[in-house]
Parts: C-alpha cells; structure tokens; sequence
C-alpha cells in the first residue's frame, strides 16, 4: 500500500462527491464510476451496472433536485475509502411513497467503498432513512395543512406552541383522570415520533391541536389526540381540525377513529 494510491482514493470519492452527486456531472459518472459497478444508495436501493446507477442518480436529482453531499470524514486504506456525511436537499419529487412537498431534509450516512483502475468497483451505503422518512412526512403534513387552508390556519407547531398543547393537554380530560402531567404531555409533543399540528384563530394564537402519530399502526400514521381548549370552542376549530384529517387520510395516509 503507497502514499499515492491513498491519495488517489481520497481525490476519487472527493471528486464522485462534489462532481457527481453535488453537480449532477454526467461526465463524472462516465469517468469516475465501474460499468460493473454494485452499490447499495443511501435510501436503501441496490443497482448492478452502471445504467442502473445512473438511474438511481437521476432518481434522487427528480426527488431533490438540490441534493447535496457534504464529507464531514474520510478514511483511506489500499483501494478502499470510508466516508462520514450529511445529505440534505429540498423534497421536490416522489421517494418513499411521499409526493414533493418543499420540506427541507438533512440526514447522516456512511459509506464503504471499493475502488479498481481508479473507478468505484463497489459502494455500500448506509443511511439514517428513519430520519428522512419522517422529516418527509412531516413535510407532507405542512403541505396538506397549506392546501387545506380554511378560515383558520393549519400549521406545525412552533417551539412555544408546544409547550401550549402540552398545558392543554395536562389540563384536559382524559389526560387528568390518566394523570398525564406537563412534562409527560411536552415529552408527547416533542416526540420525534410524533407531528404536532396547530390551528389558528383570526387573532393568530392556537386554537386547537392534533398529535399525529408519525409511524403509527404498521407504518401508517394515525390521529393520537385532539383537543380544543373551552374558549375556542363554538368557533368551528373542531370542524377545521377534522376538515385537515380528512385531507390528510388522502395525501398521508393517516387513519384515525371515527370522531
């Protein structure tokens, strides 16, 4: 093993980042990647060849058109380079079931590959798709919320309004005969594992909430909560909320009790 080939290996999967992936550079793929190459990508697809690496690439260009990847490390021996990095982009086109929503992603992985004559001969990559799945499905329940948009505004809470639905929560039946306190309630709310939409009133403040259980009952998300505090009620906050559910059990599908 020399100094040069390590070098080599590092200024390969530099270049296959930064002109490949970050620049979309067909010509990168046609010099830097093995006709026979076998790579698994970052969202869990396996290709044989290089058409259908170049499928997967133009695959992820429709779905984040501003993908970006950045080497946050890398480690060479021999022919193989190690690679730590961050993905982001804007959600723009379909992946994983979910239509472009405009949501904004960032998500690590790690990547081992295997180089021969200079070309990527293999890539095996390992990303955080639990992490992207719900950054995307929370991005679709902003878009839903912005499309049913009704005399009262549908939003994803905010870092206070959280703290709002938590409070309204503890204080609420059945949570107080449950003895679901503040901090257990706030521990809901700020479950990565949960997406937390507010309404709005004419005056701006929140209105009523709903928990969406992002993973839910075998991978489909549902309803977790409902609630509308005693002023705001009689105002058709409920009638919105449900209004945005049923829109949501389209563009989502989420499935929630009948209510």
């Amino acid at each position: 093993m020399g100094d040069n080939e390590v070098t080599d290996g590092r200024q390969i999967i530099g270049r296959y980042y930064s002109e490949l992936w970050n620049q979309w550079s067909a010509a990168a793929l046609e010099e830097l990647i093995s006709p026979d190459i076998i790579f698994r990508g970052s969202i869990g697809t396996v290709v044989r060849g290089i058409d259908e690496f170049r499928a997967y690439v133009n695959r992820i260009r429709s779905a984040f058109p501003d993908f970006h990847n950045r080497i946050e490390e890398l480690v060479a021996e021999g022919a193989s380079v190690v690679a730590r990095l961050t993905y982001t982009g804007t959600h723009q086109g379909e992946i994983f079931g979910f239509r472009g929503s405009g949501a904004k992603v960032s998500y690590q992985g790690m990547a081992i590959f295997h180089l021969e004559n200079g070309k990527v001969m293999e890539g095996h990559v390992l990303g955080d798709v639990e992490a992207l799945k719900r950054q995307l499905l929370q991005g679709e329940i902003a878009a839903a919320a912005e499309r049913c948009a009704g005399k009262l505004r549908v939003a994803l809470a905010t870092r206070h309004e959280e703290e709002w639905a938590a409070a309204l929560m503890s204080s609420s039946e059945p949570w107080m005969t449950l003895r679901r306190d503040f901090e257990q309630s706030l521990e809901a709310m700020r479950n990565p594992n949960h997406s937390l939409v507010v309404a709005h009133g004419e005056g701006g403040g929140p209105a009523g909430f709903m928990l969406v259980h992002l993973e839910g009952l075998a991978g489909c998300p549902y309803i977790k909560s409902i609630a509308v505090p005693e002023a705001s009620r009689g105002a058709g906050v409920g009638t919105e909320m449900l209004r945005f559910a049923e829109a949501s059990r389209t563009a989502l599908r989420i499935h929630f009790p009948e209510l």
